[in-house]
């Protein structure tokens, strides 16, 4: 798969180490294996994830920008850069940046998920370390649904919930990470009536995750919402670049592509 970067540095380059200690269906991710997540944080508190796409901007899901049916003032976001433990110290030190500006896509409605895609202009250029750099972006291959990407390996990471009763089950502190595979949308609409779900699958969105469950972020209470971010795996070689193709939304089977 080809991918193209909109930086001025080599994109999806991330520490690749040893295994950490599996956690309930996935694992910790290794300290800067992901060097484009990044934290958005309101009034102090971790509320969602983004993705480095250049020195400027960070791309996330539209209805993280929305509190109710109105958008949040870009004052009151703050960005971390090079974070990987929310509750501890970061080796090197992570960085917070204010946001100037957020682009929502022109068809996003608070409250509604379609076209749950934004970007967020930082005041001031990224400056790139070990810990801190961009994503690549997959070349559009003009394919009618984004055929090309069914049955690829991705990856979904963030600091998402261990499970959807928040009752019974806490936050991630530490970045998490999970191996997935993305489905047909078809397929994905049997899985859902078989389970007597109403949920739509437009064209606009992918599935993503195990049928069988056990180690998914989106079936079977993982690391999922907001907090985390999907990449595709370059011919299915974690070594090899990772494109943040789609945010996960709160209808966490499904991602928006655009």
């Amino acid at each position: 798969m080809l991918a193209i970067t909109v930086a001025d540095v080599p994109c999806g380059q991330g520490n690749i180490g040893i295994r950490t200690a599996r956690l309930v269906g996935g694992q910790n991710a290794i300290p800067h294996e992901f060097p484009w997540m990044v934290s958005i944080s309101r009034k102090g508190g971790h509320f969602c994830g983004g993705t480095i796409l250049n020195s400027k901007y960070v791309l996330t899901a539209a209805h993280c920008l929305c509190s109710s049916t109105s958008i949040i003032p870009t004052s009151q976001l703050r960005i971390s850069l090079g974070e990987y433990n929310l509750k501890g110290p970061e080796i090197p030190a992570s960085k917070e940046e204010r946001v100037v500006n957020a682009i929502l896509h022109p068809g996003h409605k608070c409250g509604k998920y379609a076209d749950d895609i934004a970007l967020l202009e930082l005041a001031r250029p990224i400056i790139w370390s070990e810990s801190v750099k961009p994503a690549c972006l997959p070349v559009a291959t003009g394919k009618p649904g984004y055929s090309t990407f069914n049955g690829q390996l991705a990856k979904a990471a963030g600091w998402g919930w261990f499970g959807e009763d928040r009752s019974k089950y806490k936050r991630a502190d530490v970045l998490q990470k999970v191996e997935v595979r993305v489905i047909e949308n078809n397929i994905c609409r049997e899985w859902y009536a078989s389970q007597g779900k109403s949920t739509r699958v437009e064209s606009k969105q992918m599935c993503a995750g195990h049928e069988e469950g056990g180690r998914d972020s989106c079936w079977t209470k993982y690391v999922a919402h907001s907090h985390t971010k999907f990449m595709l795996l370059n011919n299915g070689n974690t070594n090899f670049n990772k494109y943040p193709i789609a945010l996960m939304n709160t209808q966490i089977e499904l991602i928006t592509r655009d």
